[in-house]
């Protein structure tokens, strides 16, 4: 018997509770509904989200005169929707902060609006406990420091650490070791054209046109690489151009090169020896495909952390 008193006690209690606060919910709305003033009962609204959430949409706030601001600050909240802060004059900011919490699309975009300075960056990753937000700090210790407390970085911030090489020294030497490869390239084409020539297999026409086919496309790649050293900005999409035009300059010298190395192997006769040059020349291109490939993959890595 005690068991279902007991029970019979705790649902008339939460019966109780619910009605009592289900009459001052009704009693609150009352009160704020017969007040004739606009502004007052506007006042009275705001003050109130929890109980008037029906009240704070954007076409509804929009009806407001004195209290607007303050409606579309609590419909941005309870919605979750920042885009409703930008109708919240003075408290955009606070709008913003508070709205992004429970916000669950893309973050960035909001964090840009209301944050101009380090300071900023950095408390918003303090208060929010992601280190994601610490990519934003422009300052290389204030970016030690919200790492260290929240952890993360990644490839990029590792590259940009005090601790470690400068990131401009990592692309320079990439640069740099490109161009001597296609400096190599050149040399052995030449090298391998003039013994092709010296046996009477290629037509005196064919070597000049090949060998000015070859300075023209190591010219056009050291201009297109060395427009990058004055390159503080580049998007993804200019990294896709770069990676194409390379890709194009490239690709029909290698493919006349080698049709005519091949052919002039087999028709020459000659001995292993020879074969040589063809497999050096193709693996040379080859790698040449590969550092491209590398220098933009470096530059996308790289191209969260490079500043103006």
């Amino acid at each position: 018997m005690s068991k279902k008193r007991t029970i019979i006690t705790i649902i008339i209690v939460i019966a109780l509770a619910m009605i009592i606060t289900q009459t001052i919910n009704t009693r609150a709305q009352e009160d704020c509904q017969t007040i004739q003033t606009t502004a007052e009962r506007e006042a009275c609204i705001v003050q109130q989200p929890e109980m008037y959430q029906e009240q704070f949409t954007k076409e509804k706030c929009s009806e407001f005169e004195k209290y607007k601001e303050q409606c579309y600050y609590n419909a941005a909240v309870i919605r979750g929707t920042p885009e409703l802060c930008k109708e919240t004059g003075e408290m955009k900011e606070s709008c913003i902060t508070k709205t992004l919490r429970a916000y669950t699309g893309n973050k960035e975009p909001w964090i840009k609006e209301i944050c101009k300075n380090d300071g900023c960056y950095y408390n918003y990753a303090i208060n929010e406990k992601n280190g994601e937000y610490c990519k934003y700090l422009e300052d290389i210790e204030t970016m030690d420091k919200c790492y260290s407390e929240l952890g993360g970085g990644g490839i990029s911030y590792y590259l940009r650490h005090k601790d470690y090489i400068d990131p401009a020294v990592i692309i320079y030497t990439i640069i740099g070791i490109e161009l001597l490869l296609l400096l190599l390239t050149i040399t052995f084409i030449i090298m391998a054209v003039i013994i092709y020539k010296k046996k009477g297999i290629l037509k005196k026409a064919n070597t000049t046109s090949q060998v000015l086919l070859t300075v023209t496309t190591v010219l056009t790649l050291i201009l297109l690489y060395g427009l990058l050293l004055f390159v503080r900005e580049i998007t993804i999409i200019g990294l896709i151009i770069i990676a194409l035009l390379s890709i194009l300059i490239i690709i029909n010298p290698t493919r006349i090169y080698y049709k005519k190395i091949r052919d002039a192997y087999q028709k020459s006769g000659l001995g292993k020896g020879y074969q040589k040059w063809l497999m050096i020349n193709v693996l040379l291109i080859v790698a040449t495909f590969v550092l491209i490939v590398t220098i933009l993959v470096s530059f996308i890595l790289l191209l969260p952390t490079m500043q103006t």
